[in-house]
C-alpha cells in the first residue's frame, strides 16, 4: 500500500469512528463495541509502529 493510499484509508477509518461513536446510544451494546474493536484492529495494522491502538485493543 502507497503512502497516499495509506493516508486516504486512514481518513476513511476517522470517519468510521466518528460515526461508530455516534451512533453508541442507537445499537446493541455488543454489536457496536465489536464494530470499534475491527475500526481499531484495522487502524492498528496501518500504523503498528502506533503504540496508542495496541493498547485499545
Amino acid at each position: 500500500m502507497g503512502e497516499m493510499e495509506k493516508r486516504q484509508e486512514i481518513e476513511r477509518l476517522r470517519e468510521q469512528l466518528n460515526r461508530w461513536l455516534v451512533e453508541e446510544e442507537n445499537d446493541n451494546d455488543e454489536a457496536w463495541l465489536k464494530r470499534g474493536e475491527a475500526i481499531f484492529q484495522r487502524f492498528a495494522q496501518l500504523e503498528p509502529e502506533n503504540t496508542k491502538f495496541k493498547m485499545m485493543l
